[in-house]
């Protein structure tokens, strides 16, 4: 049995959530099955594993690499589980002193790009139209169906209409807060939080994809105009933009207050 066959399986059948399983397949595609997919499960010995590690280590975005490992342990130790393997060197030892020892540093590898990198690219790859990406992931994005009809509703009311004939690979972050300004101007804040955080979903499975390299809707804070100074906000906050994000969503909205005027 390979290890493709192995991760096939595992990410199948185990009881992982939907946005799991797609993860797991992407971390699987663009880290593991290049370099060990074809390799048998029982010659999977403790040089060939540090020899990836390494690479991984070398290749893989900083804030990607713990969960690349972590995925190959369960992988490593599922088949310690079934006896393919009599024992591997990630067992029973902690990942993050693993790495160190092999070099890894997330403070000097991070730096400005801590989001996911595609290993490969579809075809089309960013000139593929917003719209074309987006009804393909609408369909499948996730099997719970109220929440499917959720981002569907949310994508064809106010991304679709902004972004619809775009490339998906040219847009970034401000075409976003040209959309998301408006809105927070009407008193929709949390509305335009909720459409952030459903296209940000949406950038991360189209990174999965190969169809881009980077996520423009990645940090809600830099997609939102933030005032610099929030009431209710502590003091030593005051400078952290999501504690003053926070602050805002728990503000009365607009529509609220007026709700409110009306039935006084």
């Amino acid at each position: 049995m390979t290890l493709t066959t192995l991760a096939e399986k595992m990410i199948k059948n185990q009881p992982f959530t939907a946005d799991t399983r797609r993860d797991y397949q992407g971390y699987y595609d663009r880290a593991i099955r290049p370099i060990l997919g074809t390799t048998p499960v029982a010659d999977l010995d403790d040089a060939r594993v540090l020899a990836w590690l390494k690479e991984v280590i070398a290749t893989q975005p900083a804030s990607q690499v713990l969960p690349i490992v972590g995925l190959m342990r369960k992988l490593l130790n599922l088949a310690v589980k079934r006896r393919h393997l009599k024992r591997h060197c990630l067992q029973h030892k902690a990942l993050r002193a693993t790495l160190q020892l092999l070099g890894f540093s997330r403070i000097t590898r991070s730096g400005s790009r801590t989001y996911m990198e595609a290993a490969y690219h579809a075809p089309g790859g960013g000139q593929t139209s917003f719209l074309e990406c987006a009804t393909e992931w609408m369909q499948h994005s996730t099997p719970d169906r109220m929440l499917r009809e959720e981002r569907s509703l949310i994508m064809t009311t106010i991304w679709l209409p902004a972004f619809g004939s775009r490339a998906i690979g040219t847009i970034d972050r401000l075409d976003i807060l040209k959309v998301t300004i408006p809105m927070q101007q009407a008193g929709r804040l949390p509305e335009a939080y909720r459409a952030l955080s459903i296209l940000r979903l949406f950038f991360r499975d189209m990174i999965l994809a190969g169809r881009i390299s980077a996520n423009p809707a990645r940090m809600p804070t830099l997609c939102l105009n933030i005032p610099s100074t929030v009431p209710g906000v502590k003091e030593r906050d005051r400078t952290n933009a999501k504690q003053r994000l926070f602050a805002l969503l728990a503000q009365p909205s607009q529509t609220a207050k007026e709700d409110r005027h009306d039935r006084i």
